[in-house]
């Protein structure tokens, strides 16, 4: 049985209190992929782009290796409401053939 893949998904913003928030969040995802038994094979990362600019980095992620799942944080950090949400993971689900999936709700 091949071992599952994932790439995390961030949305970071500049400041240090920020930055220093989304290493902890990085931290909580890689550490329930390795329980959950999933290797994470790269990283998506937004800054200003929004959700658009996450799924071009996902584009070019694709391109070189397979993935089973995108992991974000939660969808109120990667979006700003839950129908931005779900437009996100209905576009990433069906042009990737992966799940979309999140640590904490909200």
């Amino acid at each position: 049985m091949d071992m599952k893949t994932a790439v995390i998904a961030i949305k970071v913003k500049g400041d240090k209190s920020s930055i220093k928030t989304t290493v902890y969040q990085v931290a909580q995802m890689a550490t329930e992929c390795y329980k959950s038994g999933i290797k994470v094979v790269d990283c998506a990362i937004a800054y200003s782009g929004g959700l658009k600019s996450l799924v071009r980095e996902l584009k070019t992620i694709d391109a070189r290796k397979r993935f089973d799942y995108v992991i974000v944080f939660s969808p109120m950090q990667v979006a700003k409401d839950k129908r931005e949400f779900a437009e996100f993971q209905q576009e990433v689900e069906s042009s990737f053939k992966c799940e979309v999936m999140w640590l904490r709700s909200g």
